[in-house]
């Protein structure tokens, strides 16, 4: 998956797992496993993360870390 672009609204369930539309979500940073079997990316005004599965043909959104109002997460690392 490294240096591939891949449209953030194509991410399946993202808007529903956030609870919002796909328009106002605001992806900001992202991390991947050393395998790029999982990712994550910030949603800072989202207050929250999402959780990447990147296993399959298609990346699909696995859940999302809602954090505390005005969390505005501002960077992330995933450890294997």
């Amino acid at each position: 998956m490294r240096g591939v672009s891949y449209e953030y609204r194509k991410f399946v369930n993202l808007a529903d797992i956030l609870d919002v539309p796909a328009g106002i979500i605001e992806p900001e940073y992202c991390a991947f496993s050393d395998r790029d079997e999982i990712g994550g990316i910030t949603c800072q005004e989202n207050d929250s993360v999402i959780v990447l599965d990147m296993r399959g043909k298609e990346i699909v959104c696995r859940d999302a870390i809602k954090l505390a109002w005005a969390a505005e997460p501002d960077g992330l690392a995933i450890v294997d």
